[in-house]
């Protein structure tokens, strides 16, 4: 079923999206250092910037405007 996607095996892909999922990314480190040097409300002040920054991305990218990059 995925094969046309690359995918030869479920359990290796399974444990790569897995593996990929738990990764920290930038963002994580930035709202753990907002969180710890500013409090639990600017960390989640953060989280919800990060989350509506990654929705704009998506909604562009959904739209077409990366194709102009």
């Amino acid at each position: 079923m995925f094969a046309e996607y690359g995918v030869l095996s479920y359990w290796s892909y399974f444990i790569g999206a897995i593996f990929i999922i738990l990764l920290p990314g930038p963002n994580t480190f930035f709202v753990l250092k907002t969180s710890v040097a500013h409090g639990l409300k600017n960390g989640y002040v953060a989280a919800s910037a990060v989350f509506m920054g990654d929705a704009v991305l998506m909604f562009l990218a959904y739209a077409g405007v990366a194709t102009l990059i």
